[in-house]
């Protein structure tokens, strides 16, 4: 607990990291995975810090490709065979049903998303392409 007040500059900050000793405890003692909301890169950066401290595990992120910036992660126990670990993640795709009524931006599409009620920390990238958003 003695880097909590040096890593967290404010008390977002710090809900997060109290979150990640959570997690990081829970797969070192109980001997099993836990997976993340997704993550900004200054989350999983964090995450990554506080973990440092932990002997006991390890953490692995991805976000569905290669090159995603928002991304889950999951904390495994240190001598976990998982290489591939279940993120949990799947791919949304949203087509307009009307193809000529313009082309929506990543703005329209994850406002459009949030709009329904879901929160931001449950969705990864939204990359937008050929007139579709995929989450």
């Amino acid at each position: 607990m003695e880097t909590l007040p040096k890593l967290a500059r404010n008390k977002e900050e710090r809900l997060f990291v109290a979150r990640c000793l959570d997690h990081l405890r829970t797969a070192d003692q109980k001997r099993r995975p836990v997976r993340t909301d997704f993550l900004d890169p200054g989350q999983a950066a964090l995450l990554k810090q506080v973990g440092d401290g932990f002997s006991g595990v390890r953490i692995q992120t991805w976000g569905g490709y290669p090159e995603a910036e928002r991304r889950r992660a999951c904390v495994l126990p240190a001598d976990s065979w998982d290489d591939r670990p279940d993120f949990g993640i799947a791919i949304l795709r949203i087509t307009p049903l009307d193809p000529d009524g313009g082309n929506p931006s990543h703005r329209d599409y994850l406002g459009s998303m949030l709009g329904l009620g879901l929160k931001r920390e449950k969705l990864g990238d939204c990359l937008v392409r050929f007139g579709e958003a995929l989450f």
